[in-house]
């Protein structure tokens, strides 16, 4: 399995700088759509991070201190919507 086949099934939080997160716990993949709309899975983290970030009030100041470059990272390309041209 790659790394972007883990399912993550995200939730809008209220940040300045996130816009969505989840956790699957089964491949412990935290996924984390950002405010650009950019989706990442960061791999093998701990639950603890996530409710950590969940329960958090500035979720960018708590990524920054126990997400960011301390996982290994995947962008996860998203469908464009509207289809292909000419539909």
């Amino acid at each position: 399995m790659k790394a972007t086949d883990a399912v993550v099934d995200v939730h809008e939080v209220e940040s300045s700088v996130i816009r969505a997160l989840g956790y699957n716990p089964n491949t412990k993949t935290l996924g984390i759509v950002f405010m650009n709309y950019s989706l990442y899975h960061y791999l093998r983290v701990p639950r603890e991070v996530y409710e950590r970030l969940l329960g958090s009030k500035s979720k960018g100041e708590v990524f920054a201190q126990l997400v960011r470059d301390k996982y290994e990272v995947v962008r996860v390309r998203m469908p464009k919507k509207g289809g292909t041209k000419g539909e």
